[in-house]
This record gives structure tokens, C-alpha cells and sequence, in this order.
């Protein structure tokens, strides 16, 4: 079965030598990569969140974000909506994050920090799925995942195929600067949401496909139409959603802003 999917699964992704170089350039940090915001906006209600990031004098440590409801079709929806700022704290003597659990899970019934799963969520009733990485790329992109969820007593098995196009994910630079990477990779038995922070999962390029399988058909899917600009960062994207009863749907839109760059 495995080397049916394997076959089925294949990242659509250029094998170019010329990727090497943009890989190993994704490796460093360069601050014209660091997010200063993203907005993700429900395409029906037009509600939207926006998470700001700041960053310390010198632009070499996150210090927090703050998270406030943009108000859609009704003006006065979010007016009285103030989130706390979720601080990242650091160890005095090496520098190392020291909440990475409540920064991924999330404090007083807040969401943690913002991820691509956000954009994308689980499709299953199972609130704590299991993953495995099954493939990777050449660059460490995992492309077929194992999925264990458990939905009426019942365990399923499933896939979880993934492709990418050939740019930088917009969340890895400042997951890497404020330490969160590290963090997730020191912890040991590390599960839930908080494996998707560490290295194994972390991808280094943009998905823009995300297919959920069971054995022999394909149940749900995520797929993003991406904007760039000049930089080839990606500014915006429309998200779209099916399963194997609907019709294409376009659920929300995200978009992206830079140090030096404002959301328009």
C-alpha cells in the first residue's frame, strides 16, 4: 500500500540545482522575511483576525504578538475585543524560549501562536490526532504523513499528502528567530500541535496542497491560490476547502505583511 501512495503522493516540486541555493539561503534568518502581521478573514461573515508581531530594538528577538478582531458585515462585532499579548520569555543565560508550552497551547482560552494550522483545521472530529512522517523531499518538506484519529470509538487510519510550491514558508523565519523550533526539538515525546513546530515537521517551503486519504479515496482537501510580490514572499492567499460531498469552497483569506511592507 505504501509504495502505491508513494507513488500517488509525489511532492510537485522543481529538482533544479538552483533550489539548493534558495534552500540553503532559507537556512539564515534575513529580516525582509520576518512577518510584522497577518490577517486571515472569514470569506463568509468578512470577520477577520489580525496578529501584529513586535519585535525587540534590534529585530533579533520576538517579543510578543497581539491578536484583535478585525469587525466583518456587522461594524460593531469585535469593538469590545481585547486579546492579551502572548509574550515570549527568554531564558537570561542562553537566550532559550522558556514558555514554548503555553505559547503553542495557549493561555486563559486563547489560541497559541499563529500557525498554518489556522487556516487549515482538522477535519475530524478527533480533538488530539496522532502524526508520523512517512516522506520527506530532498529539503526536508515532510510529503506523506500518517494521521490516527479516533472518531466514535472507532480508529482510523489515514494519509496526509502534501505538496509545495518552490517559496519560503512565510512562518518558518520568525519561528526560528523567537526559538520556537529549538524548543520543540529539545522536548522529548513531543505530540498534539506542538509537533508541528519542531524540524521533522516544519516545512522549509509554502504548501499549497494539503489532501487528508483514507485507503483508496480521498476525503478532504485544502489548497491555497498564493499572491507574491517582487521579493517572492508570499503576500496573500485565497483558502480554498472540499470534502467528498461538497463543492469547491473558498473559505478564507490570509494575508501577509513584512517588516518592511504594510498590509494595504
Amino acid at each position: 500500500m505504501l509504495a502505491i501512495l508513494s507513488v500517488v503522493f509525489t511532492c510537485v516540486i522543481s529538482c533544479d540545482d538552483s533550489l539548493d541555493e534558495i534552500f540553503q539561503e532559507s537556512v539564515q534568518i534575513n529580516r525582509e522575511h520576518l512577518l510584522k502581521s497577518i490577517k486571515i478573514t472569514n470569506n463568509d461573515s468578512k470577520v477577520g483576525k489580525l496578529y501584529e508581531f513586535n519585535y525587540s530594538q534590534k529585530q533579533d528577538t520576538l517579543l510578543f504578538i497581539n491578536t484583535t478582531i478585525v469587525p466583518g458585515d456587522d461594524p460593531e462585532e469585535g469593538d469590545d475585543y481585547q486579546s492579551p499579548e502572548l509574550k515570549f520569555e527568554y531564558n537570561e543565560d542562553n537566550g532559550e524560549l522558556k514558555n514554548f508550552e503555553s505559547l503553542v497551547e495557549g493561555q486563559q482560552g486563547e489560541e497559541g501562536i499563529v500557525y498554518l494550522d489556522l487556516l487549515i483545521p482538522n477535519p475530524y472530529n478527533d480533538p488530539k490526532p496522532e502524526f508520523y512522517v512517512l516522506e520527506q523531499d530532498r529539503y526536508s518538506n515532510p510529503t506523506l504523513l500518517r494521521m490516527i484519529v479516533k472518531e466514535d470509538e472507532e480508529v482510523k487510519l489515514l494519509y496526509v499528502n502534501i505538496t509545495y510550491d518552490t517559496e519560503l514558508n512565510p512562518y518558518k523565519p520568525y519561528l526560528e528567530l523567537a526559538g520556537v523550533i529549538e524548543a520543540a526539538d529539545s522536548k522529548a515525546n513531543i505530540s498534539g500541535r506542538r509537533q508541528f513546530f519542531t524540524s521533522e515537521f516544519l516545512p522549509t517551503f509554502n504548501p499549497t496542497n494539503i489532501e487528508f486519504w483514507n485507503e483508496n479515496q480521498l476525503e478532504h482537501r485544502y489548497w491555497f491560490i498564493p499572491e507574491y510580490d517582487e521579493k517572492y514572499r508570499i503576500t496573500k492567499a485565497n483558502v480554498y476547502y472540499k470534502d467528498d460531498a461538497q463543492l469547491h469552497l473558498s473559505t478564507k483569506t490570509v494575508e501577509y505583511s513584512y517588516l518592511d511592507s504594510t498590509i494595504k
